[in-house]
């Protein structure tokens, strides 16, 4: 929720903060007010253009109009993804186990990323010194 002071300012500051030495390259950004319906509607037709196709089924022979057909979707394209904590993830390849975190993870997610260690401050904490081992 945004407070009516922020709705009302006529301007905003965009402040990045960096380690020594980063640069940030920032092309174009663009502030625009936006309602929980508008983000929606917007939000529904980009699904309906990426996420769904029509398909066509033909069905052949005697008794066709009594059938029903049940279609499940088993796999997907579209990236589905979640933070993970990746130290659990190894463990269920480590032990040859699935907990029920890696079950949940694997039925529900095709694109994970870690939720600390694949960060740049964890794996070059000191400059050229990289930690890989755990995302390796």
């Amino acid at each position: 929720t945004v407070s009516e002071f922020v709705k009302g300012a006529a301007s905003a500051k965009l402040f990045i903060d960096a380690d020594q030495g980063v640069e940030y390259w920032l092309d174009d950004i663009s502030l625009q007010p936006v309602d929980d319906q508008t983000w929606k509607t917007q939000a529904n037709k980009r699904i309906d253009k990426l996420r769904k196709r029509d398909v066509q089924i033909v069905l052949e022979g005697d008794g066709t109009e009594d059938v029903i057909i049940e279609l499940v979707q088993k796999t997907h394209s579209f990236p589905f993804g979640t933070m993970i904590v990746a130290d659990q993830l190894n463990d269920c390849k480590v032990n040859n186990v699935d907990s029920e975190y890696c079950k949940f993870t694997k039925d529900n997610f095709n694109w994970v990323v870690d939720n600390y260690k694949m960060k740049w401050k964890y794996m070059e904490k000191e400059k050229d010194v990289w930690n890989t081992e755990i995302q390796d």
